[in-house]
């Protein structure tokens, strides 16, 4: 597939790969976040207390990843 638009790229290669490399990142952020909510879930559904360190530590991290999703 790369063959076929890299003539269109001609000096623009190195822009190319890091517009791949970033969109990645960004798709990464945005799946990230759902592992962090699902570990504040599963002590929830087991009934296991949370400590609210734990909790702003895990709200925290999700806000950072959509933030940097945002941003990539």
């Amino acid at each position: 597939m790369i063959s076929s638009v890299s003539p269109y790229m001609r000096g623009y290669k190195k822009y190319t790969a890091a517009a791949v490399v970033l969109a990645s990142a960004g798709i990464a952020f945005s799946i990230i976040p759902y592992y962090f909510l699902y570990q504040l879930i599963v002590p929830l559904v087991e009934r296991r207390p949370l400590a609210f360190n734990y909790i702003l530590g895990r709200v925290g991290l999700i806000a950072a990843c959509e933030f940097l999703y945002g941003v990539l």
